[in-house]
């Protein structure tokens, strides 16, 4: 047996509705929609910025420890 996509489902199921039903709906979709970018605060999130910088972490790191505290580099 293959699962539908979500959205056939959806679909299928809002075809069943009344008017009034999908007035309701509709209400809801709208209050998700705003719910999300109302919670959303770019400078709170952790993600922006994560992939950029130094591509060679492990270089990096070496090159910091050495700078802190001394560590010998391995060439």
């Amino acid at each position: 047996m293959v699962a539908l996509p979500v959205r056939i489902i959806i679909e299928r199921k809002l075809n069943k509705l009344t008017e009034d039903q999908l007035n309701e709906v509709l209400v809801r979709i709208e209050e998700i929609e705003s719910h999300d970018s109302e919670d959303y605060d770019e400078t709170r999130d952790l993600t922006i910025g994560f992939i950029h910088g130094a591509t060679d972490a492990g270089q990096r790191t070496k090159d910091i420890l050495q700078a802190e505290f001394g560590v010998k580099k391995d060439s």
